[in-house]
């Protein structure tokens, strides 16, 4: 006989945040479930031993926007009068309409067990977020730069599954699990007319985080490189149509889009997501007789550096002229110009920067603008970290029910299509701290 679950709940939800118009939520969600091997066509075949097919709808809502964010609270401000420093309070800009931000997801999948020993689970999902809570620029005439408002939807599909179980079950047992997931993600609208919203611009590298209409929240965006500037025809062709570029042999060129004579964001295009096109694990675990061997580890593929790749990390005092990969360098040194220091090259950086005795270097000069994010430095990364490795050695005694020993070591092995010392972010964040660790567990 099939079996079937359903279940249906319905959320009406407060909030102390949100404007006072629309304070409560409503968040609806249900789902159903099919036991297919119990029905009679599936009875003969015994390879079945669980097969489920599950369905689910579902809203949920957000209103992390911190305490008080809806009203029009009063600040304090000193302004000049008569000579005199006074006190004044200015009253900021509420939203009483402010709403939940919404996120509507449905989710198809199945759950599958072969002969009690293999499991296989795979979801798909696709999920849209609307009444997104953003500050929104407005009018500077107004006194105010931004009101929170919910503006703009962004779009994700995409599919989870695990694969696991016990490979072997004698003396010898060994279970064995993968998972991955991969995830597409997309702006789908903004707020009014607006298709684009310029953010913040790293001072080493012009990265600017962008939200564009049909590109992804966590986007890489750069500048466009055309070459480096090798003869003094293009040197004058170059600086005759862009006035913004401090220019000269062997500085990297780059396309003006929008073609105004300036490099600037308006120039910048989307190399690819921070977000990894695919995220997977596995995890192996052994045993014979006392001794147990666990191994868990991780990886993602394809997912864009965000740090500039090659570009970067020359700095002066002055401002960013940059140059190439973070582990190229190797220490500060003084270049007794004020007090701006320069990053010194390793031996085999620089034989691949441009010099006049180098024409025909790979990477940009010394000294010239050039440590802009762009699409020759640019890094698609993947990594894989076995994160951690336990062996153990379980026994038991007249007087101890169970004792183990073991040793566990964490991050000590990793590979990786990029330099440094962290294998997710290269050099530009912390080392993983490599971890050993000896215990016992003793139950008496």
């Amino acid at each position: 006989m099939a079996d079937y679950v359903r279940y249906v709940f319905l959320w009406f939800y407060p909030s102390g945040v949100i404007g006072g118009n629309n304070k409560y939520g409503f968040f609806p969600s249900a789902g159903i479930a099919w036991r297919v091997e119990q029905e009679p066509f599936m009875q003969k075949i015994r390879m079945i031993t669980n097969f489920k097919l599950r369905a689910s709808y579902g809203v949920t809502g957000n209103q992390e926007i911190g305490n008080y964010q809806s009203l029009a609270l009063l600040s304090k401000n000193n302004y000049i009068y008569d000579n005199n420093i006074l006190m004044g309070f200015k009253e900021g800009i509420g939203n009483s309409d402010l709403k939940w931000e919404r996120t509507h997801q449905i989710d198809l999948g199945f759950d599958l067990s072969l002969w009690d020993r293999l499991n296989i689970t795979f979801d798909y999902y696709t999920r849209r977020t609307t009444d997104m809570l953003y500050n929104v620029p407005i009018p500077t005439t107004s006194g105010f730069s931004s009101i929170l408002s919910n503006v703009g939807e962004v779009k994700n599909n995409g599919y989870e599954f695990t694969i696991g179980g016990r490979v072997i079950d004698r003396n010898f047992k060994l279970d064995i699990s993968l998972n991955g997931s991969h995830n597409n993600n997309e702006i789908t609208e903004l707020y009014g007319d607006v298709t684009r919203i310029d953010g913040g611009t790293n001072a080493e590298s012009g990265l600017t985080h962008n939200l564009v209409v049909g590109q992804p929240v966590n986007g890489v965006w750069g500048r466009k490189s055309l070459g480096i500037i090798r003869t003094q025809e293009q040197l004058n062709e170059y600086t005759s149509r862009i006035k913004s570029e401090q220019s000269q042999l062997g500085s990297e060129m780059y396309a003006d889009l929008n073609m105004d004579g300036t490099i600037n964001t308006q120039d910048y295009i989307c190399y690819g997501s921070t977000e990894p096109k695919f995220f997977y694990g596995i995890s192996i675990n052994m045993k014979y007789k006392g001794f147990g061997l666990d191994i868990y580890g991780q990886g993602a593929c394809d997912y864009a550096s965000g740090t500039g790749g090659d570009a970067g990390v020359f700095t002066t005092g002055a401002g960013a002229y940059g140059y190439s990969n973070v582990s190229n360098f190797v220490l500060w040194a003084d270049n007794n110009v004020g007090n701006s220091k320069y990053l010194i090259p390793s031996k085999d950086a620089y034989k691949e920067m441009w010099s006049e005795s180098n024409p025909n270097g790979t990477r940009p000069r010394i000294g010239a603008k050039n440590a802009y994010l762009s699409d020759r430095t640019n890094a698609n990364w993947s990594y894989f970290l076995i994160k951690n490795i336990q062996l153990s050695y379980e026994f038991k005694t007249r007087h101890i029910q169970s004792m183990q020993v073991y040793v566990n070591a964490q991050n000590y092995i990793s590979f990786a299509n990029h330099s440094g010392y962290n294998p997710i972010n290269g050099d530009v964040s912390h080392p993983w701290a490599k971890i050993i660790t000896l215990g016992i567990n003793a139950k008496f």
